[in-house]
């Protein structure tokens, strides 16, 4: 496993008994708690230790802690819990890898832990329960369910029909539009609008630029186009009044939201007048990332119509790219995970 942080030596536990046995021989540390002791070099005991919970009654508990977290916890009745903690971090599963012998990496923000040839998945703060069954091999305790947003095609088709004498106009829009442009050295097809047509339709606005003022294109009409997650109020603004447009019986409009969508395609916000007039300057943007832009902001408009909350197959990890997309209630967009089944918050 390849990481940027790397743990010193540490001691190898794999239950309850080793860790009892290991936690005994180790001598504290003079002047700290004395439940609390050194996993590795004596120099670490600040970043990894073994610590001992609990009491008689309540039942003896052994932790791994990484810092301030306890990784791995040895019980009594012989489990083992394994949790990230919320800190889904490159040293964090090189701590657990180190301390159980166990495979231990980061994926598509979940963490994914190596058990016999299976993989099992944890996420956030979850826990992972397994028993050490002889010679560096665990059984598994616990297993955790876990879903994913995946686009409905029905859905989906649906949207779009809403939108087809648009998306015929945009076709003709790209067509005309789309030339061969060199950049660094590469010949590509890219759709190519002029500075100053997107003045003239936007309007400018003055700003700062090397200590005078400078007027730009007004950029307001696209720049939260697809911001949904981060800047959800201006989202909506702003993918309502695309949305308005692409829909209008007055053809008119098709034009302005075909700018809209190219100049967020070009990624391009910073559009200087003063050079434009002098230089002729055009933008370029790829013919098909207008396109799925059209397609992400009408998708994370219409999130209930077109997403879908799909439980992933036990050792598969879950597939984040259209949790932004979601609707923001809750880390799940808007769904709540019930015994019954997935329900949708009203």
């Amino acid at each position: 496993m390849s990481t940027f942080a790397t743990v010193g030596r540490l001691e190898r536990l794999r239950d309850y008994r080793e860790a009892e046995l290991f936690y005994n021989s180790v001598t504290p540390i003079r002047g700290r708690d004395v439940e609390v002791r050194p996993l590795g070099a004596r120099r670490d005991a600040d970043r990894y230790k073994i610590v001992k919970c609990g009491n008689e009654i309540k039942g003896i508990e052994y932790h791994a802690v990484l810092y301030n977290t306890g990784c791995v916890r040895f019980l009594p009745n012989g489990e083992v819990i394994v949790s990230a903690g919320g800190y889904n971090t490159a040293l964090t599963m090189q701590f657990i890898s180190e301390v159980l012998g166990i495979g231990a990496h980061r994926q598509r923000g979940s963490c994914v832990y190596l058990i016999g040839q299976d993989k099992y998945i944890t996420k956030g703060k979850e826990e992972l329960r397994i028993r050490h069954i002889g010679n560096g091999q665990y059984e598994i305790l616990s297993e955790n369910k876990h879903f994913q947003y995946v686009i409905n095609r029905t859905g989906a088709n649906n949207v779009r029909k809403r939108s087809a004498a648009f998306r015929g106009y945009l076709k003709g829009f790209i067509s005309l539009r789309t030339q061969d442009v060199t950049k660094w050295s590469t010949t590509q097809e890219l759709v190519c609008v002029p500075v100053t047509e997107m003045a003239a339709m936007f309007g400018t606005t003055a700003r700062d630029y090397m200590n005078r003022p400078e007027y730009f294109v007004d950029y307001k009409a696209w720049q939260y186009l697809l911001d949904k997650r981060r800047n959800a109020d201006k989202f909506y603004e702003a993918s309502r009044e695309l949305d308005r447009l692409i829909t209008s019986e007055n053809t008119e409009d098709y034009y302005r939201a075909a700018l809209i969508l190219f100049a967020r395609a070009s990624n391009t916000q910073y559009m200087r007048m003063s050079q434009a007039q002098a230089n002729g300057t055009v933008i370029h943007a790829a013919p098909q990332n207008i396109v799925d832009t059209l397609d992400e902001s009408q998708f994370k408009l219409y999130a209930k119509d077109v997403l879908t909350l799909t439980e992933v197959k036990q050792g598969k990890v879950p597939n984040t790219t259209y949790d932004s997309w979601a609707d923001i209630n809750d880390s799940m967009g808007g769904y709540d995970k019930e015994a019954q089944g997935l329900v949708i918050k009203g």
